[in-house]
């Protein structure tokens, strides 16, 4: 992962004070929120978007529809 893609991703995320009227409680759980966010982007690096066809490959194996499979494979043949 690229240092300046990590760095734009923590940029991107909001501070607390994006957000207004809300009670202290809320303002600190928000607060805490956003810096696991950061905290994991600066591990992991920021996530990618999966496009939706293949974002639906993605739970194929947990397909609880019995035929659903061959299904789509004949729709995507057509």
């Amino acid at each position: 992962m690229r240092k300046d893609e990590i760095e734009e991703a923590l940029v991107a995320v909001p501070d607390v004070s994006a957000w207004e009227g809300l009670g202290p409680q809320e303002l600190e759980r928000r607060a805490w929120t956003l810096d696991q966010i950061r905290r994991r982007i600066a591990e992991d690096g920021p996530r990618r978007v999966v496009t939706s066809s293949d974002r639906g490959r993605l739970f194929m194996p947990f397909a609880a529809l019995e035929g659903y499979g061959e299904m789509l494979a004949e729709i995507e043949m057509a």
